[in-house]
Parts: C-alpha cells; structure tokens; sequence
C-alpha cells in the first residue's frame, strides 16, 4: 500500500435506510472503484457486518455474530487476525483513493470506549484520515418505523412499545447524545458527522459530496425493509402471542412480507409528543455541538402524526390471537400461502367491528 486513502464510517443510526445505503454501494462497486471510492467485501459482502464483532468486547450467539462467523471468543480471535490482513489486501490491490464502511450496528453495539478505540486502532492502520457519519432521526420517528422490525424479532407491539418506562435519553439506542458522545472521545468532533435524517434522508447525497463525486451521474437508491401496516403487524402480533411464529421459523419473515401494508402504523399526536418530550432537552444539547444544525433538526414533522391513531387496533388484535392464529397456521399447512394476502383486510375488519370470529374462520378456511 502506497497512499493511504481516506475511510469514511457510515454508522447508522438504525431505521435511516442503512440497508438500502448498503445494498447501493454493494450493486454499484465497481463504478464506485473506477472514480476511486472502495467499499470492500473484507468486512462483509453487503452489509460490514465483520466491523462491530471485531470491535466488541463480548461476544454473543446471535444473528449479527453468526453472520460475521464470530460467535465464540475463539471465532472472534481469529477475525481479530484475519480481518486487518483481508482489507489490507483488498486496498493494495485497487489503491482507491477514498474506503466507505458500514454498518448500523456499530451505533447499537459499540457501548464502550474501548470498543469504539479498538475500531479506530483498526481504522487508523489502513487510513489517511478517518470521519464518522452518523444519520440521525427523531425517536419516535424510529420507534414507529421499528415497529416492524420488532415483529419481524419476535416481539408483540402495542402501545407499551412506544411508553416504556425506560424509553429515554439513556436508552443506550435511543439517547443519540449519550452514545455519540463516545464516538467524540475516541473520533473528535471535528472528524464527525451529524446528518439530521429530516433535513437529508438520503445518506447517500452527503457521503458523495465527501467523496467529490456527482449524484446525478449514479443510479437512484431504491428503499427496502419498508414498514409493515398496521393490519399486518395486528397479524403478526396474533401469531406471536399464540406462539405460531416458533413454528413457522424462517417463514415468519417471509409471511410478513407477503402481507400487503398499505396504512401506516400512526401512534397519534398524543403518543408521539410524549415520547419526543423525552428527548427534547437532549437532542437540543447534541444539535448544539455541531456548526449549521438547529434544535428542530431533531424533531420530527408533526403533521405526520396529526391523525386518528391505529395503534390501540393492535391491542384489540390479541384478543382475537388464537383464532387468527389458528387460521394462518391451518392456510400455511396446507400450502394455500396466497389466500393469506386476500385475508389481511378481512381480518382487520374483525379487529374493527368485532365481527363474529367463527365466520371468518369458515372464509379463510373455505377452499
């Protein structure tokens, strides 16, 4: 390696369209080389999933140390070894003049200092220089796009998910001040950039004016993990609390995608002032550290949320769980898939109206 080029890490935060930011550079890689720009496969094929199990402390047995092969300290040693040498020689073989990272979960899992110092020591031995981009959004703005991912995990959403007690500025993924701080200590301000989702929800647009290149000239980016509606996350709470989605396994996901979502999940203007309440003061103290950023940055549009909630239709939703359930499941096995699309209004129907279960059981069950 000759000169060393300069490494842009694109950190999140989640739900600011970090996915479809990686799949963009994935798809356009070899345009992005040929004008100078690297974003290498070392640390990961789409998503650099590689980066945050090597920086961690702790080890755990779940999907992201799965995916990065590093789920034992034993595995994580060796990515320690292996990984530095990898992205050495990817760079000395396309002497790029720029090296784009990343991955959300950097933002998510990187608790510590040292953690946060192990990446930069990583960093630091392949880069020139080295900045930081952090895509920022207002809380409840995440919490509600969230709410899919939270299903699609497993977990039963209502109301609870958005009031939690612990929903706050030392939430360790919703306090942006609390955990960009750390990013500070170890970066420097001046290496860090904050980008307020509101203003530029395309990261794509500041990271090619660092890179000196014309976004005109490049394909647009295409959105993916789009939210679910509410009708369908009403489902998936059913088949989660009844269990059925331990059945299902991987087909759960793709369940849920086949769904159609068409209204979005609205908390209403209640919900949300009290959840972005909690972080006004502090996402003001953040804002304020960084030249050309103001307050409101950080709060979301209103007029997004000055709507007849929906939310509480999903708490109305368990308390036809084992019959919805029940039909889902009774469609899958017998491979009837499509009949599941058609169903999803039918079943938000019920969840409106109350109307008698047994008949739309005897319709889904109709064949």
């Amino acid at each position: 390696m000759t000169t060393k080029p300069q490494t842009i890490i694109h950190i999140g935060t989640p739900k600011t369209g970090t996915t479809s930011f990686q799949q963009w550079c994935f798809g356009n890689r070899r345009r992005l080389l040929a004008d100078g720009v690297l974003y290498p496969v070392a640390p990961g094929k789409t998503n650099h999933v590689k980066l945050p199990a090597f920086a961690v402390t702790e080890t755990f047995d779940d999907e992201l140390f799965n995916r990065a092969k590093a789920k034992t300290q034993w595995e994580q040693a060796a990515l320690r070894q292996s990984l530095p040498l990898a992205i050495k020689e990817e760079i000395d073989k396309s002497q790029p003049k720029f090296v784009i990272l990343s991955n959300e979960h950097l933002f998510t899992r990187l608790k510590s200092i040292d953690e946060i110092n192990r990446l930069k020591v990583f960093v630091d031995s392949f880069s020139s220089v080295s900045r930081i981009v952090v895509h920022a959004r207002p809380q409840i703005d995440f919490l509600v796009s969230n709410a899919s991912q939270a299903v699609r995990m497993g977990q039963v959403v209502t109301t609870d998910f958005f009031l939690r007690d612990h929903i706050g500025p030392k939430h360790s993924l919703l306090g942006l001040s609390r955990q960009i701080a750390k990013w500070e200590a170890v970066w420097k301000r001046e290496n860090i950039l904050v980008i307020p989702f509101k203003r530029t929800p395309d990261i794509l647009d500041p990271i090619f004016e660092m890179v000196g290149l014309k976004r005109s000239s490049y394909p647009e980016s295409i959105r993916v993990n789009e939210a679910l509606g509410w009708g369908t996350l009403a489902i998936a709470n059913s088949l989660i609390r009844t269990g059925v989605d331990k059945s299902l396994e991987s087909n759960f996901r793709v369940l849920l995608k086949s769904l159609p979502s068409t209204d979005r999940l609205q908390p209403g203007m209640e919900i949300a002032k009290e959840v972005q309440r909690r972080f006004d003061a502090d996402n003001c103290a953040l804002i304020k550290r960084y030249a050309n950023r103001s307050c409101g940055d950080l709060s979301p549009d209103w007029k997004r949320y000055d709507l007849p909630p929906n939310i509480y239709k999903l708490e109305a939703s368990l308390e036809l769980s084992e019959d919805i359930a029940a039909a889902f499941q009774f469609a899958l096995d017998l491979g009837k898939k499509s009949k599941l699309e058609s169903e999803v209004n039918r079943a938000e129907a019920i969840i409106i109206k109350r109307e008698p279960r047994v008949g739309f059981l005897k319709r889904l069950l109709r064949f």
